[in-house]
């Protein structure tokens, strides 16, 4: 009897950090499928509402989460850091609210959420090459081949989609082109809000100052709310009053799954686990987004959105690639010196 139960206490401690190693992964996997939907969900709820309208009624709810979280988990490192670096929590803000979102949700409202997906992939290409003379990083080859794959992918979506994808859907082909390069807006923007958040998120900047990345997060997303109720109309109230009952549950997957829950998990989960083969999940969404439009919005997928999503996609890998070590991780120097942590 009692050797059964040393066996029993065995497998369950052998079993636990096992499950402690794969949780992490299967939280990315989790991340990368919801975050996937955002682009469908999108697309579905800018068919009753405004783009303007929909920041309200998704960030408002999320500025009162963040507000609460922050008090109940980080009041002590949201109070030393936002005093010193206040200008640049709202700069953060401002661009991601602006430039990523509202770009996006523009270019919903005429683009497939697929195409809108696909757009927003290129996002790590801006990055690395922003990054390169802004934060010094190194630019290679493979980041300098992969970068040009994935814009000849968006290229041929945005110009060659535009006579194929917006033919079918009605859309003239200058109207198509337009919104796309609108839509290009948001990666752009997420990779200008990268360069700013990052030195604080590696403590490589002149206040020698490094900050938890769920902390900035859920700083930078807090005044998302207080800009967006500047745009409050009152018929948006009316307007909500006769939508659907689904469109209440695609707003609550938008606000809780893909705000809350991807920003957290994410960033909960590369906490334990290294950048480059984590980075894998980022390829992905795309992918989920897709089956996503096709599965829920019933969207045609045709060869520019194929073609571009290979090149896209294969563009993002190589490049991702490229900017690893030999150990896989994402190459940084080590940090040095004594640094003020937030977080």
């Amino acid at each position: 009897m009692e050797c059964n139960e040393l066996r029993d206490k065995a497998e369950v401690r052998e079993y636990t950090p096992r499950m402690s190693r794969f949780l992490p992964w299967l939280v990315l996997l989790l991340v990368s499928a919801v975050w996937g939907g955002s682009f469908a969900a999108i697309r579905y709820l800018v068919r009753y509402i405004s783009p303007l309208d929909l920041m309200v009624v998704r960030f408002v709810p999320v500025t009162i989460i963040t507000i609460v979280w922050i008090l109940l988990v980080y009041r002590k490192s949201a109070a030393e850091f936002i005093p010193r670096f206040w200008p640049v929590i709202l700069l953060i803000s401002a661009i991601w609210l602006f430039g990523y979102h509202y770009a996006l949700y523009v270019g919903e409202t005429v683009l497939p959420a697929s195409t809108g997906a696909l757009i927003i992939a290129t996002y790590p290409i801006f990055t690395i090459f922003m990054a390169a003379p802004i934060l010094k990083e190194k630019l290679t080859w493979a980041k300098v081949i992969g970068g040009f794959a994935a814009l000849a992918g968006t290229a041929y979506l945005t110009f060659y989609g535009a006579e194929v994808e917006g033919a079918k859907l009605n859309i003239e082909p200058m109207k198509w082109i337009m919104y796309s390069l609108l839509t290009l807006i948001a990666p752009i923007a997420a990779a200008v809000h990268t360069m700013i958040a990052r030195p604080f998120l590696t403590g490589k900047n002149r206040h020698d100052v490094k900050v938890d990345p769920i902390v900035m997060t859920l700083l930078y997303m807090t005044p998302g709310g207080l800009f967006s109720i500047f745009f409050f109309r009152p018929e948006l109230v009316g307007d909500l009053a006769a939508a659907p009952s689904m469109f209440w549950i695609v707003l609550a997957f938008l606000i809780l799954g893909c705000t809350m829950f991807c920003y957290m998990g994410w960033f909960w989960a590369l906490s334990r686990v290294e950048a480059g083969p984590s980075s894998i999940f980022t390829y992905i969404i795309p992918i989920f987004a897709i089956v996503y439009a096709r599965i829920w919005l019933d969207e045609h997928i045709g060869l520019p959105t194929l073609v571009g999503a290979a090149g896209i996609i294969a563009g993002v890998v190589i490049a991702g690639v490229g900017g690893r070590n030999r150990r896989g991780s994402t190459a940084q120097a080590p940090l040095s010196g004594t640094k003020k942590e937030y977080g």
